[in-house]
């Protein structure tokens, strides 16, 4: 088992005042690794450094053929992972990752980040169906920490859509079964606090999507958030035929571990939250 964590930072759009103090959105991706056996369900955490709020998780290297059960924030900084290894399917190394974000200056007081969790929404997904799930936030924050539990059916159940507006996410739960699932769904909101003295910063968030062709097979899909802008999350919307094994992002970059079955190419869209500080 291992742990490992990518630094970096996003400098803010140019300061007008030249005594004003700069801020920074410092970000920082947490990996840990372990091993999963055959047949074994594995349980793990991955924390972010004290001061640093866990925007987002997921996936960074796949073990090929294991289930991901449940990603989902366990505390402000944390999120917990349960991954399944079917018993016919060979044994791997598995690395999960969380997105790390706080706010730096260099005196002064100083913005902070703040992370608001939603309550959980669970809902029944019927044999061969499809639902569509919506968790909103209030004005003034961004959706930030998305996350979902499949119980035990991971093997029938599959989430083909995760993705956000500026006010909402969006989850689309696919069920191959012939029995009713239940599958709860997470998120919370993100906001810039601005104490007495701080300069009028404020969050700036954009969302980068593209639309990729997926071959039949095994395919890694990247995407960058433009030069001086930070990820905070990765989405996906994919068909039916292709199956997303991971997906991360790391500092400016997204990252997206993909499968699709023997046949044409299929159109899969890819969506990367990216964001800074502006004056």
């Amino acid at each position: 088992m291992g742990r490992r964590v990518i630094a970096g930072f996003a400098l803010a759009a140019l300061i007008a005042v030249p005594s004003a103090t700069p801020q920074i959105v410092v970000g920082q991706t947490v990996v840990r690794t372990a091993d999963i056996r055959p047949g074994v369900t594995r349980s793990l955490v991955v924390a972010c450094p004290r001061g640093y709020f866990a925007v987002s998780a997921g996936v960074y290297r796949p073990v090929d053929g294991a289930n991901t059960l449940s990603i989902r924030s366990s505390s402000l900084r944390t999120f917990a992972f349960r991954l399944g290894n079917p018993p016919a399917n060979p044994g791997g190394r598995v690395a999960v990752a969380a997105a790390c974000r706080r706010v730096r200056a260099a005196q002064g007081a100083v913005p902070y980040l703040r992370l608001k969790t939603l309550k959980p929404l669970t809902v029944r997904v019927g044999p061969s169906g499809q639902r569509q799930v919506h968790l909103g936030c209030p004005p003034k924050t961004v959706p930030a920490a998305a996350g979902f539990d499949l119980g035990r059916a991971g093997a029938t159940l599959a989430l083909q859509s995760q993705t956000q507006t500026l006010r909402a996410f969006t989850f689309e739960v696919l069920n191959r079964g012939a029995v009713a699932r239940t599958v709860s769904f997470h998120g919370s909101c993100l906001t810039l606090v601005r104490p007495a003295g701080a300069r009028a910063e404020q969050l700036q968030v954009r969302l980068e999507t593209a639309s990729v062709p997926i071959h039949a097979g095994s395919q890694v899909v990247t995407k960058s958030c433009p030069p001086g802008w930070l990820s905070l999350a990765t989405g996906y919307s994919l068909p039916p035929r292709v199956t997303l094994n991971g997906a991360t992002a790391a500092l400016r970059r997204g990252r997206w571990s993909v499968t699709s079955k023997p046949g044409g190419p299929e159109l899969a869209t890819f969506e990367l939250v990216c964001s800074r500080l502006t004056g």
